[in-house]
């Protein structure tokens, strides 16, 4: 018993450190405009969602329903299609910048708030951390859903991340490494 209340709690806890790294990283190089509580109440509700549900018999397959059932939600409200479209305008211009590259143009739109796209992305990264440490499956896939944010951040030449980001993810995607 107290060893699945310390397998749980390392879920949490890997999974708030790779998700915060992660994202950690991409706000500390891009000026987007999000709400930062919403964002972190979404991330700590994904992450004890997941300690809670996945231990399940069906755990798995619950949560990738509930996961399904919220993405389609969202993706069919207008809102969140605007929060896409302006997240990847604000990045596409950031880049832009840089490399004069061009830009994606959308028609009619205002740049506003990015917290949607990067709520999802992030509680998405929670879960599979938590399945990768609980259901004790592979690490891949939590790495390999860390690695855009990385990359875009190492594109942008002369600003670095915060210190604290990347010690998150490096400490998280070590600790996954080293126990898979």
């Amino acid at each position: 018993m107290k060893a699945a209340i310390a397998n749980r709690f390392w879920a949490f806890f890997l999974a708030l450190a790779v998700t915060a790294g992660a994202l950690g990283c991409l706000l500390t190089v891009y000026p987007l405009p999000l709400s930062k509580p919403s964002l972190v109440g979404s991330l700590l509700a994904a992450a004890l969602f997941g300690i809670l549900v996945l231990p399940l018999r069906r755990g798995s397959e619950l949560t990738l329903a509930l996961c399904a059932l919220a993405l389609g939600y969202l993706l069919h409200r207008p809102e969140t299609v605007r929060q896409i479209k302006s997240f990847l305008y604000d990045v596409s211009t950031f880049l832009d910048g840089v490399y004069h590259w061009g830009y994606f143009a959308f028609p009619g739109l205002k740049p506003g708030n990015t917290e949607l796209p990067l709520c999802i992305y992030g509680c998405g990264l929670c879960l599979a951390v938590c399945r990768s440490v609980l259901r004790r499956r592979t690490s891949l896939v939590p790495i390999l859903l860390a690695a855009p944010p990385v990359a875009l951040c190492a594109m942008v030449q002369g600003k670095n991340p915060a210190a604290w980001a990347v010690a998150c993810l490096l400490f998280g995607a070590g600790m996954l490494l080293l126990t898979s």
